[in-house]
């Protein structure tokens, strides 16, 4: 038996595998809502032990499971695969979509063909995907050819707070783990896809402004704006400090010491950030984005890439406060808000520049804005050398599929819990097939492909391919 007999396994169960996958997206599991993360960790549990995994847990953590599954595999073999996976999903405005985000609709699309739309099938094909290749790489071999260890968690879209307990909690199974992989349908319309070897750690902020703290404004509640020539507004203030801590084009950090724990990358890493350029298209780039013009008006692929991996800005998500309603209406609110992320690079920490941002702020008069830290993840790589990079490099050639290697992801996930101590996991990310609108409206996957992007079979080959080819080497 080998890949083309996996392959034929997956191929004659397609029509079941999207069903299954429907299944998943028709049961919510809204992470930072905690709707419906229980029973959706319940059903594929349940899936877990309908394959016949050896053992499958639950964790609790705090509403939003983390599901634990092994797999033994061949008793010669010394080695341990862990994967890792999501099944939460973000939010809906149901008002925005222009199907019913649980239907699991399969709907045609012009360029892409059949796809499937509902909040959550981005992560849920994730963990479709997995457990669809194991079940066929052990239907075709009868047995695994070393240990796997499946972690599915329940709040990646909120930056896993839960992720730490369940570690510790399971940390002599875990430690088991050689390397970890985790597949993401990463396929652009060329057909070309990744294997992502790092990711931007995050620290997520919210900013307040209050009369009451500040000692200045209206400190009770908001008062008619008439009285403004001898009322401050908490909103300028807010506005004050934001502005502070860049320069005047909003893409330069003023901070003392933003940008002094980062680290030179090495060779290595330099090395493919060239390779990247030599094929990067800056004007789809643009296009994908929605922008006409780039910081700094930049029209040189190698320099935008380095823009975008070795550099680190101050993001405001959101502010508000006062009347944001229909029409008109006089106010001088009582306080004022702003959510910010600051994406990390290796060797920043959240707890360092999150201590500089409460001394600039100090420093700059601003010390009456109280800040929440909301979130913080920290940054991770691995290097192309690792036995688990090369292993998904050669899955992808095993299925002659176009592949860049990225020495980091402009994107967070939590994958520092892993690859830190105590378990120092190296790990390797990506996937053929693609999808979209994940953090929008109308998410969709595609189900068949097309000439140049794989579909569903696709995916879950690429994974039994990885199983497969990570055999291979210790």
């Amino acid at each position: 038996m080998g890949l083309e007999e996996i392959s034929a396994i997956l191929d004659s169960n397609f029509t079941n595998h999207v069903v299954e996958l429907q299944k998943l997206v028709r049961q919510p599991s809204v992470s930072v809502e905690q709707f419906g993360t229980k029973e959706c960790a319940e059903l594929i549990a349940n899936w877990m032990s309908r394959i016949h995994f050896d053992e499958v847990e639950v964790f609790p953590g705090n509403g939003n499971p983390i599901i634990l599954g092994q797999l033994y595999g061949n008793s010669d073999s010394d080695k341990t695969l862990l994967i890792y996976g999501a099944y939460d999903s973000n939010p809906v405005e149901t008002e925005k979509w222009s199907i019913p985000p649980f239907e699991g609709r399969i709907v045609e699309h012009p360029e892409k063909g059949r796809i499937l739309v509902g909040r959550g099938v981005n992560n849920k094909m994730k963990i479709a995907g997995i457990l669809n290749a194991i079940d066929a790489v052990k239907t075709a071999e009868s047995d695994l050819p070393y240990d796997i260890i499946v972690v599915f968690d329940g709040e990646e879209e909120m930056f896993s707070p839960t992720l730490p307990q369940f570690i510790k909690a399971y940390q002599p199974v875990l430690q088991k783990a050689d390397a970890l992989y985790m597949p993401f349908g990463s396929q652009n319309s060329q057909g070309v896809s990744r294997v992502q070897l790092g990711y931007k750690g995050v620290l997520y902020l919210e900013l307040t402004a209050s009369a009451k703290n500040w000692g200045r404004g209206p400190a009770n509640h908001e008062i008619h704006s008439m009285h403004r020539p001898a009322i401050d507004n908490p909103i300028w203030y807010l506005i004050s400090a934001l502005k502070s801590m860049v320069s005047e084009d909003s893409n330069t950090v003023l901070i003392e010491g933003f940008m002094d724990e980062v680290v030179e990358p090495d060779g290595d890493f330099l090395e493919l950030v060239d390779i990247l350029a030599n094929d990067f298209d800056l004007v789809s780039y643009k296009k994908s984005q929605g922008a006409k013009i780039l910081v700094g008006d930049e029209s040189d692929p190698r320099k935008l890439l380095e823009r975008l991996l070795f550099t680190c800005q101050i993001n405001i998500d959101g502010i508000w406060s006062g009347y944001t309603g229909v029409g008109p209406e006089a106010v001088i609110p009582s306080e004022a808000k702003a959510k910010l992320d600051i994406r990390l690079i290796p060797d920043q920490t959240t707890d360092s520049i999150f201590m500089k941002i409460h001394n600039h702020l100090k420093e700059h008069g601003f010390e009456a804005i109280e800040i929440e830290k909301l979130a913080s993840v920290e940054s991770c790589r691995t290097s192309v050398k690792e036995e688990i990079a090369q292993s998904l490099i050669r899955a992808y050639d095993s299925l002659d599929k176009k592949v860049q290697v990225w020495p980091t992801s402009l994107a967070t996930i939590p994958l520092y819990l892993f690859n830190q101590p105590p378990l120092n996991l190296p790990f390797a990310t990506g996937c053929v097939g693609s999808g979209g609108h994940s953090h929008g409206f109308d998410e969709f996957f595609m189900i068949d492909g097309t000439d140049k992007m794989d579909g569903i079979a696709g995916y879950e080959k690429l994974i039994a391919s990885l199983i497969w080819e990570y055999r291979k080497q210790k």
